[in-house]
């Protein structure tokens, strides 16, 4: 019986930490909705991390293409910054920024970036021009502050133009290398 009961006690521990890691219970900095949406995740869009002095500079761009299949595709060119899930084991000693990315397009936010290549489905585009942000957070969704700006990446592409990438952004130094040559209409 003993058994038993120090087993139920560390079912409950855990159902615990997921429903604390779930954001059900307000005092922890959740909003205490239970909801899945964008907009609720967005609430933690207010913290900011600035960079640490002792990191190397990142460099972050996206470049485009279209998709062979359906669709397009996103490309994030990247230095000093590690991207993915925050489950992933990171090196401690690294000198470069950890994190995970969020997409928007057209100021709306579509999901949450974990590697350096994402697939934009055609409906999440308007015909002509479109606005596509990725936002670079810490794994706490943080924001990363790179000079006092956000650390962000742009393009603004025409899908109506052969030549659809009309201009890109970055609020650290932008990448522009390894750029597909595909990146116009078929």
């Amino acid at each position: 019986m003993k058994g038993l009961n120090r087993s139920y006690r560390v079912v409950q521990l855990w159902v615990l930490f997921y429903l604390l890691a779930l954001g059900v219970f307000p005092a922890y900095g959740h909003s205490g909705n239970k909801s899945n949406t964008h907009k609720d995740h967005d609430m933690h869009m207010e913290k900011q991390v600035s960079v640490p002095e002792h990191f190397q500079t990142p460099g972050i761009g996206l470049s485009w293409e279209r998709d062979t299949i359906s669709g397009w595709n996103l490309h994030l060119l990247l230095e000093n910054f590690e991207i993915g899930s925050p489950y992933q084991q990171w090196p401690e000693e690294s000198k470069s920024l950890q994190g995970h990315g969020h997409l928007y397009i057209n100021n709306k936010k579509i999901q949450r970036i974990y590697g350096k290549a994402v697939h934009i489905k055609q409906k999440w585009l308007s015909n002509g021009k479109n606005r596509i942000k990725v936002t670079f957070n810490t794994h706490h969704h943080a924001l990363w502050m790179w000079k006092n700006k956000p650390l962000q990446a742009e393009l603004w592409i025409d899908l109506q133009r052969d030549n659809v990438v009309l201009k890109s952004f970055s609020s650290a130094p932008l990448l522009t290398k390894d750029l597909p040559a595909t990146n116009s209409k078929l």
